[in-house]
């Protein structure tokens, strides 16, 4: 592996440990921050960075792999392959995992529906990478 990986996994969200390891290789693969070719740490070894426990980790290596995402070379270890855009209905499925933790952050404060939505929308303007604000 020639960088770090760094993943930020919360176990307080109400989102399986698992998902959200896979969610977040997901987008390193598909956002090519992990690109095709690059080795991932071990099962073992991102399980005892991330503090869970193993068999977490290979089941979100093995669903990444089962998608094409990533691929076992016996002896060699796993690495990311070249990700093709993700369909919108993964994308969707992202956002709205997403989206549920944050409201479940939000449970209990008199939050005006619009006033989020319009927070979102300022969000998700500012963070869209240069590049791509204009198509």
């Amino acid at each position: 592996m020639s960088a770090p990986l760094y993943l930020r996994i919360d176990p307080h969200c109400g989102i399986p440990l698992g998902s959200q390891i896979a969610n977040a290789l997901r987008l390193a693969i598909v956002g090519q921050r992990l690109p095709a070719g690059e080795q991932l740490p071990s099962a073992r070894a991102l399980a005892a960075d991330l503090r869970v426990n193993f068999h977490t980790v290979r089941k979100a290596y093995g669903d990444l792999e089962a998608e094409g995402l990533l691929e076992f070379r016996r002896g060699l270890g796993t690495f990311a392959t070249a990700a093709q855009k993700p369909p919108l209905a993964e994308l969707g499925r992202l956002v709205r995992s997403r989206l549920e933790a944050l409201f479940g952050e939000l449970a209990g404060l008199d939050v005006d529906a619009g006033d989020l939505e319009r927070l979102v929308v300022a969000e998700v303007r500012r963070l869209k990478p240069a590049s791509s604000r204009h198509t």
